[in-house]
């Protein structure tokens, strides 16, 4: 189960804010004071027992001034199989849910709060195929029966949700006391300690050789599991023990031999060794959960960055994972732009989010960041230069994702967008003359790619490929005719097709076009693809200008679609475009040869 949709009345600087959660791992990107932290910290309200305060709410808005507290909705996808969970229902409520299910192969769970108690919560059975809800707790007259049912929904259907910010995520020395007593301040020692095998926090008293051999357990265990993720220093050896007094500690030895206690590492360290524990000990609880993270590793090294960024994948595989951050190294460049959330502010609609892609992002997605090329050393030495930001997003999705020996060679690979076909002669120019750097150029086999690399219409950019620091690769080089395509032709056309109409659908919703889209059917559609669909596309506005696929959408669906099939038919799909990576690997080695 995982939260899909959330909406969010009068929280903070938050007016009303609704959004689409559609995946797993998700990244919010914004300025300071954008409201990033309020969205996290406002979803972590959806847990009925953290407790509300009418001091949340947004100091503009009537409920303010009448003391009321904010409104947290937050859906939930309850898969086909975890259906089974709804027996939980059938214990308080008289009624035939077999019905109410139907067919259908999901249901959402809504919950609504607009404060504390059970008479400020309302859970919510949507069966959204065919349109029917079922308010579960109006059902229940019995306050008795409410609350377990409560209780239920919160530990047996709904993720747990864990909300930390930086501070929370320490690992500080305790007592014994201190680890029996319910403060949040030390559950990450308490998690550290049962990842260990610890699960009596008596072992820990007495004996001193009897305590010595449980913290010596504890200590192997926790060195080997921490060793397999954090793979930048794997001499770490990690000793949990009682430092002078009574309290307990943990104590790191590195390559240098010397024992160093956790506080005596730098922020960073702290911060991913203290969110591995707590990744790793609800990995092993019963259920999924929700983690809210706000600003997590900001002190890592880039590499640690990778690392973390690689422990939010791992967990995303099962649970859900939802974290602010400006740190360029933490943004999941796999990920379509289009789920990246951005969040901006105004003073008239409060703070405001952007989940749904409509335009190209990659710039926004900088600016955001505060990452400007031009200000960045991190241009590779050789570099694939693109059209534009499809090739862009398709190429880092793919090297990051399929099974090949070009993988591991082409990441290192700086892919440079050039902005359109256009601009790729100035960016060559740019990177050979300005830089003195190499690359390939890769081009559509089209009217606009022959034009540029026509000697007398380019011949100075021309001049520049023909040095051996530079090669050129055309669409065509796979398919070896003289057929006019672009690089989406890379993929099967009838797969293209339903991804193009599944988008452009999606945005019926959202009165984006002038006239609603009926979608596109042809069985032998001609080359290129997206001009064949372009012609489509835009009948559905009155005015054309300045109106064109969202290609960066389509492709990120289409390549979600591959994915999810079995790797056999994936290599099918994908023969062209893994042919085309191969072909772009030995340019690229041809050039670090003559180099």
């Amino acid at each position: 189960m995982r939260l899909s949709n959330i909406r969010i009345k009068d929280f903070k600087s938050i007016i009303d804010l609704k959004a689409e959660i559609d995946v797993n791992l998700n990244c919010l990107v914004g300025k300071n004071e954008s409201g990033k932290t309020s969205i996290l910290e406002a979803i972590s309200y959806l847990n009925y027992y953290k407790e509300l305060d009418w001091k949340l709410t947004n100091k503009n808005s009537s409920r303010y001034i009448n003391k009321k507290y904010p409104v947290i909705y937050g859906s939930f996808i309850m898969e086909h199989g975890s259906f089974k969970i709804l027996d939980v229902i059938k214990k308080y409520i008289q009624i035939d849910l077999s019905e109410f299910i139907g067919n259908s192969k999901a249901l959402n769970f809504e919950v609504l709060r607009w404060g504390n108690g059970p008479e400020n919560i309302e859970f919510n059975l949507v069966n959204l195929s065919v349109g029917k809800k079922l308010n579960l707790l109006k059902k229940i007259l019995d306050l008795n029966k409410t609350s377990k049912l409560i209780e239920e929904v919160y530990t047996r259907i709904i993720p747990s949700i864990e909300y930390y910010t930086e501070e929370e995520l320490l690992l500080e020395p305790c007592t014994v006391k201190e680890l029996q007593g319910r403060s949040r301040k030390f559950e990450t020692m308490r998690r550290l300690l049962n990842l260990g095998g610890c699960k009596d926090y008596n072992d820990l008293k007495g004996d001193f050789n009897e305590v010595f051999n449980v913290t010596q357990g504890i200590s192997n265990e926790i060195t080997e599991i921490f060793s397999s993720y954090y793979v930048q220093d794997l001499s770490i050896d990690l000793n949990v023990g009682f430092s002078t007094g009574d309290k307990l500690c943990l104590a790191i030895k590195d390559s240098s031999g010397k024992n160093y206690s956790i506080e005596e590492r730098s922020p960073g360290f702290q911060y991913f060794f203290a969110f591995l524990v707590n990744k790793l000990y609800n990995a092993l609880q019963d259920g999924e959960t929700l983690i809210l993270l706000d600003e997590p590793g900001n002190n890592l090294h880039p590499h640690g960055a990778k690392d973390l960024l690689k422990s939010f994948n791992d967990i995303s595989k099962d649970s859900q994972v939802l974290y602010t951050t400006h740190n360029i190294f933490l943004t999941p460049k796999v990920m379509s732009l289009d789920k990246t959330i951005f969040v901006s502010k105004d003073s008239k609609y409060g703070s405001r989010i952007d989940a749904k892609v409509y335009q190209n992002k990659y710039q926004v997605f900088r600016r955001d960041l505060g990452v400007m090329l031009n200000d960045s050393f991190l241009i590779g030495d050789i570099n694939l230069v693109v059209e534009g930001a499809t090739e862009k997003f398709a190429f880092h999705y793919l090297i990051h994702e399929i099974e090949s020996d070009v993988k591991s060679y082409l990441e290192w690979i700086n892919i440079f967008d050039a902005g359109g076909v256009t601009e790729v002669k100035p960016a060559v120019n740019y990177l050979h003359n300005a830089l003195n750097l190499k690359g390939v150029v890769l081009l559509d086999s089209d009217k606009e790619g022959d034009r540029l690399l026509n000697v007398n219409q380019n011949k100075k950019f021309n001049e520049i490929l023909e040095t051996s620091s530079w090669e050129t690769i055309r669409i065509n080089d796979v398919f070896k005719d003289v057929e006019v395509r672009t690089f989406e032709d890379l993929f099967q056309p009838q797969d293209y097709i339903e991804c193009f109409n599944a988008h452009c659908l999606s945005m019926n919703d959202f009165s984006f076009f002038d006239n609603e889209f009926l979608p596109y059917s042809n069985e032998n559609p001609k080359l290129p693809i997206v001009e064949e669909l372009k012609t489509h596309y835009l009948k559905c506005f009155e005015n054309t200008k300045g109106k064109s696929i969202n290609k960066v959408a389509i492709m990120r669906l289409l390549l979600d679609k591959y994915f999810r099939l079995g790797k056999k038919e994936r290599l099918v799909k994908l023969e062209k475009v893994i042919n085309l990576l191969n072909q772009i690997s030995v340019k690229i080695k041809s050039i670090e040869y003559a180099g």
